[in-house]
């Protein structure tokens, strides 16, 4: 495990410097300690929304019986991995008492501050034999997870300035106002980010307009019927290949089937 946390920190350094995104999904908390950012009470809740709303009920508990009927728990946290932890030497066996409540909801947060340091200090390790460490500490938490993943919204303004047409397609003609209707107003944001993986094989955009390597490109495809065909993608050349439907609905209806029935692999 330390050394495929180490392999993970060198490959989010790898990124960091190629603008390659990785599709991660890690908590604020863990992407603030990486840069010794300090972690907030609302980082802690994303991570552990229930055990903070226990120690909330508990440390506002009016009376002591009515703390005794509500709450059985001895002086230990669940892991991530659903480990139970002592927070003190034999903690499992040390009742949580009226007394001792607000201790306890202070170490179960500690706790929760601390969970993933030795996994955190590993991922850094890799991270700054790509990255110099003095770098790396002037991102704060939420710029170093754009740096490594991206953004997670698509920019469909974006998209349109880094996107040029071919064949019988221009930026006026019908069926591209009907693909970009389609775009903005018919797909969410995660059906926006499947056409991105399922066109170009990664889920996010460059966050730099000068680190586009290349354009989307949308080609027209010729087809005797064209509304009963699907379009066609290249993700090697960022390209796709779009029959003249002849209607908005459509192009919604034959492109989320395509997005939906490939499946591709997603490099960020």
């Amino acid at each position: 495990q330390c050394e495929a946390l180490v392999f993970l920190g060198r490959m989010m350094g790898m990124s960091m410097r190629s603008s390659t995104f990785l599709p991660l999904r890690l908590a604020p908390a863990v992407w603030k300690q990486i840069v010794g950012q300090n972690v907030t009470r609302d980082d802690i809740l994303g991570v552990d929304l229930l055990s903070f709303n226990m120690t909330e009920a508990m440390t506002e508990s009016p009376d002591r019986s009515q703390f005794d009927m509500t709450f059985d728990q001895t002086f230990t946290g669940v892991t991530a991995d659903q480990r139970l932890c002592p927070l003190v030497p034999y903690g499992e066996r040390i009742k949580v008492t009226y007394g001792r409540r607000n201790t306890y909801s202070s170490l179960l947060r500690e706790f929760r501050n601390h969970e993933f340091r030795e996994q955190v200090d590993l991922i850094r390790k890799g991270m700054v034999d790509v990255v110099p460490n003095p770098a790396l500490m002037l991102f704060d938490g939420p710029e170093l997870e754009k740096a490594v993943c991206g953004v997670n919204s698509v920019d469909i303004a974006l998209l349109k300035r880094h996107t040029v047409y071919q064949g019988r397609y221009s930026e006026s003609h019908q069926v591209i106002q009907y693909f970009w209707e389609v775009m903005e107003n018919k797909f969410d944001n995660e059906l926006r980010q499947k056409y991105l993986q399922f066109v170009w094989g990664r889920s996010r955009l460059p966050t730099d307009e000068n680190k586009w390597e290349h354009p989307m490109k949308i080609t027209c495809m010729n087809r005797p019927d064209p509304d009963r065909t699907l379009p066609v993608s290249h993700t090697c050349f960022f390209q796709l290949d779009l029959p003249e439907y002849t209607n908005a609905q459509t192009l919604y209806e034959r492109l989320k089937v395509a997005i939906e029935s490939c499946s591709v692999f997603d490099m960020g």
